[in-house]
């Protein structure tokens, strides 16, 4: 489904842009802690609910199992262009 979206449904948020660069930052990939927030390198994402990590995954940027959740290919990608500036997509 995800590469049915037209270009504008698929540009990041803000937020979007913001969790991926914050995950990448940590080493790509974390877990889940007991309140549902994601833990990377030690430090828990305190400014990203679940609703964000949930639409970076159905856009195939992120990914989870059993507790285990990171960066996808497409979504490492994204991260780079969001450390240069770019829109993310």
């Amino acid at each position: 489904m995800a590469d049915r979206m037209t270009a504008p449904q698929r540009r990041l948020t803000e937020a979007q842009r913001r969790a991926v660069k914050w995950l990448h930052e940590r080493g790509d990939e974390g877990v889940l802690d007991r309140y549902g927030r994601v833990v990377a390198a030690g430090e828990a994402c305190k400014h990203h609910d679940a609703t964000t990590w949930l639409r970076l995954m159905s856009a195939g940027l992120f990914f989870g199992d059993m507790g285990r959740v990171g960066l996808t290919a497409r979504g490492i990608s994204a991260a780079l262009r969001a450390e240069e500036g770019g829109d993310g997509e």
